[in-house]
């Protein structure tokens, strides 16, 4: 199976989505530290780009730190923690606001709503879904795990599909699969950000809280919250 798709793009463009797609390798957990890159030949032909094309990413690649480059050798990507090498992508992403606002304005409408349904109609086993949930995430963020921060991300995308799959409404659920996927980078940049994950963790459990012991309001408000937390440290200039 091969790890790239084709890019298509004018010729300024083309690094950019090379370099994305080397990115989100690693973030996806295809590649982790130490893993040897496809030849320069393999890699040109997986993303469709000339070789001169792919070797002007690489080189950027390098320089942020992200893979090593060895002359008549494959590249590799930088040894380290999965954390470490996830921090040093998440510093280095640039978030289009325009099209985030629009996500995030979307969401906020959508989303604290869908916290209030659930307050009012999740199941028991939905409700037990969710206290497992909170305690183990809360668990691990504790034990503070190698690698944690790809988790963290990862769970808290998927507490908000959770959300939308109790509503039991499948266009809600697939439209938040499909926003969700929009602002990935976003997701990082904010985990990224130091004591970010406990205060995130602190906010599901509001949510979580409020729906386990059927209080639609506090659901809804304590979303609201957490949607609007989550703007203010993607775009903190600190």
């Amino acid at each position: 199976m091969e790890l790239f798709t084709p890019v298509r793009d004018t010729p300024e463009k083309l690094q950019k989505l090379i370099i994305k797609q080397l990115k989100d390798a690693v973030l996806d957990g295809r590649l982790k530290g130490g893993d040897c890159l496809p030849s320069e030949r393999e890699l040109s032909k997986q993303l469709g780009v000339s070789r001169t094309s792919l070797r002007e990413a690489l080189v950027a690649l390098e320089a942020s730190g992200l893979i090593v480059m060895k002359h008549g050798a494959k590249s590799y990507i930088a040894e380290g923690s999965d954390d470490g090498i996830a921090l040093n992508i998440a510093r280095s992403l640039q978030i289009d606001e325009k099209r985030f606002n629009e996500i995030l304005a979307l969401r906020q409408i959508l989303e604290p709503k869908c916290a209030a349904m659930v307050a009012v109609c999740a199941s028991e086993q939905e409700k037990e879904a969710f206290h497992r949930f909170v305690t183990e995430k809360r668990g691990g963020l504790v034990a503070a795990q190698s690698g944690y921060l790809l988790r963290h991300a990862a769970q808290d995308s998927h507490l908000h599909l959770m959300i939308a799959k109790a509503t039991g409404n499948d266009l809600i659920f697939n439209l938040m699969s499909a926003l969700l996927k929009e602002v990935k980078d976003g997701k990082l940049k904010s985990i990224a950000v130091e004591g970010r994950s406990l205060r995130a963790a602190e906010e599901h459990e509001e949510i979580v809280a409020a729906i386990l012991a059927g209080k639609p309001q506090e659901a809804e408000e304590a979303m609201a919250k957490h949607l609007r937390k989550y703007r203010e440290i993607v775009f903190s200039k600190d």
